[in-house]
Parts: structure tokens; sequence; C-alpha cells
């Protein structure tokens, strides 16, 4: 599996080609020959064998975003009595686990200067994830977290904002960013982060004092704040209709409430909260374009053959963003993504 040239302890368990994101894996335990894995995977740091980045400032973590993993390094144990080699480490691993995050998601790309900037991540929660996969709250040092992200420009925090919740128990990782006057235009990079300092409120300027982290996998996204007339501005109301045990019919609107036509409007249904837009589709999932969208007009489309995911005893629908049908109501607003001319 691991590819090495031995099957000895020493060899497999120092092996380049674990994957970092297995829960059970060889970690670094001080002095521990004999453990149980089941509650021992955490390691001596707490961090699951793994470094987690970290700064005092969200300007301090950007750079990571450029490194392997955004920094998150997988610390091999050493050997000997103070960190020994464990064949039982190796127990429930799996090589094609894979990291707590997919990708960063916003609302668009170009927004005008009163409009609202939604940010989510696309994270594995407990329940969509096996239980031999890395999640968030295995780490000590991130599990008190918040879930933030900022707007930079140039090199600085222009913006700043967290969740009111630490990430430990929370299904949706989301921020809003609204203002009360208008934003400064120009072009933005938004920086996902997890802090141990929490954002009440939007945040102008430098960022509060605590410990910030990247998060991995995930990258910065570029938008742009214009004025009113250059922007685009959608409306999404989304119903949905119990077919069966199986299926829901679900119904999409979109009104343009922009200036100027849009075109090539791509709307996707989807059965998991973490997938991105160009992740191919699997039974039960659809996607649909709108070819035009005239400005001020509405355009609908409806999906006949979304699957349906049963968790906890409740009927539950997911689109790709965090939408979420249960016990058929839409609980949740509907991500959708366009592309094209403007």
């Amino acid at each position: 599996m691991l590819g090495e040239p031995s099957n000895d302890i020493a060899t497999l368990c120092k092996s380049a080609n674990i994957n970092k994101w297995a829960r059970y894996k060889p970690v670094h335990i001080l002095n521990t020959p004999f453990c149980d894995i089941k509650t021992s995977y955490r390691g001596t740091a707490g961090n699951c064998g793994i470094t987690v980045p970290s700064g005092g400032t969200v300007e301090a973590i950007i750079g990571y975003y450029d490194k392997n993993y955004n920094g998150y390094a997988y610390t091999l144990p050493s050997g000997g009595a103070a960190s020994p080699y464990r064949l039982g480490d190796f127990l429930g691993y799996n090589h094609n686990a894979y990291a707590p995050f997919s990708s960063l998601f916003v609302n668009g790309t170009k927004f005008g200067v009163t409009d609202k900037i939604m940010v989510s991540a696309g994270y594995y929660y407990p329940y969509l994830k096996a239980d031999d996969c890395l999640l968030l709250e295995d780490f000590s040092s991130l599990e008190n977290c918040y879930f933030g992200a900022a707007l930079v420009k140039d090199g600085s925090v222009a913006y700043c904002y967290t969740m009111d919740k630490v990430i430990k128990g929370v299904e949706d990782l989301e921020v809003t960013f609204a203002k009360s006057g208008n934003w400064v235009q120009g072009s933005y990079s938004i920086v996902p982060f997890l802090s141990t300092a929490r954002y009440s409120s939007l945040q102008t300027g430098s960022t509060m004092a605590g410990t910030y982290y990247p998060l991995p996998v995930m990258k910065p996204k570029t938008v742009s704040i214009v004025s009113t007339s250059e922007s685009v501005s959608v409306s999404v109301t989304i119903t949905a209709t119990y077919a069966s045990s199986s299926k829901t019919t679900v119904t999409v609107s979109i009104k343009n409430n922009g200036k100027e036509g849009l075109k090539d409007v791509y709307v996707d249904c989807r059965l998991s909260a973490v997938k991105d837009y160009n992740d191919g589709l699997v039974m039960g999932e659809d996607s649909k374009v709108i070819d035009t969208i005239l400005a001020g007009h509405t355009e609908s489309v409806t999906f006949t053959n979304v699957g349906n995911v049963v968790y906890n005893g409740k009927l539950c629908f997911c689109n790709w963003g965090t939408c979420r049908f249960k016990n058929r109501t839409i609980v949740k607003r509907y991500h959708i993504l366009y592309d094209g001319d403007e």
C-alpha cells in the first residue's frame, strides 16, 4: 500500500507515502510503546501528527497559502524510547483519506459598493465524513477557534469578520460581509482563516489580537468591488416538492437585478455541501444552464431527478453550497455560479 521496499516497522512508520489526512496513522507519542489508537491518534501535541501553521495576524498567515498543503506538515515518529514506532498505529488506517475541507465558496466575483459578500468553506461535517478521516475537531489547537474571512487589499486587511460560534459542533462554516455604508472600490483577496479571536461585528483595518490559522487545501479567491452600475446582482428563489422517498423536484428561479443581461448562468444541484462547481456529477445530481437572463427579468430551471439523503431519520436535500431540504422545507440559501458575458 505504501510502496516501500521493506515491511519492517521503522520503514513503514516513517514512510513519506503515509496519507497525513488519515485519522489513524503513526504519530509521535512520548515514551509510549503501546497505546489505544482510538484515543491516542491525536499524539502528544494533540494535533494528530500534523504541524499546524499559525500567526499573530491575518497578514502573517497569508504566505502559507502558497506552500504545500497551506503549511500543514506531517511529523513522523522518530523512533527510540522518546518517540517509538508502533505497528498498531496503522489499525484503521485509510490510505485514501481526504482533507477536512474542499474549496472556498464566494457568492460572486464582482460586487457593488452596497452588496453583501457571502463566504463559506466546503467543510466535511462529521456526519458527512468517514470515521477514518481527520476532522477539524480532531485538532486540539483548532476545535475552539472561530471560522472567519478577511478582505485583503494590497497585502493589508481591509475588512475582517468571524462566526459567533467556535467550529466544534457547527455544521456550516459561513460569514456574510455587510456594511452600513459603501465598500471601498478595488480588487480584494478573500482570505479564510480560523482564529482564537471572535469578531462580533465587521472589523475595519487591522485585526484583533489572537492566534490565526490558515485552512488546509483551499486557496484565497480574488473579487472586485465596483460601482453599482457595473455590478451583477441576482435574487434566487428555490422551491422543492417531495416526489418520493428517493427523489425531489427542485425549481430554481433567478431574477437579474442588474442593469445588463447575464449570459451562461450555471445552476447545479449537488448532494454534498462540500462539492465545487467543477466536480463531476454523481447519480442524483444535475446541472443546467440558462442561456440569458435579461436585466430585470426572471428565468427558472427545474430539476426533476434530484436524489434525497436520509440523516437522523429526516429527509435531506443538499446542493453544492449550504442549501438543505429538511422535512420538505428549504432552510438554507442556494448557491449559484454564473460565467461568461455580463
